[in-house]
């Protein structure tokens, strides 16, 4: 079922552009520490250091 937007009326517009702002934080977060991760990771690497531990559940794809 879909979310019923008609009873919102003009509510929506300002539903979505409140929200906008948070998903768009919640996504530079998200950016920031992976950059971070990966910042990290080659520095690791280029110290001259073993690779850190995997997590036994990750796939290998998934580390860079």
């Amino acid at each position: 079922m879909a979310f019923p937007w008609k009873l919102l009326g003009w509510h929506r517009e300002k539903l979505m552009v409140s929200l906008a702002p948070a998903v768009w934080m919640i996504g530079m977060l998200f950016r920031v520490a992976h950059d971070w991760h990966l910042f990290h990771a080659i520095e690791y690497k280029s110290a001259g250091k073993v690779d850190p531990p995997r997590d036994s559940n990750s796939e290998e794809g998934f580390h860079v």
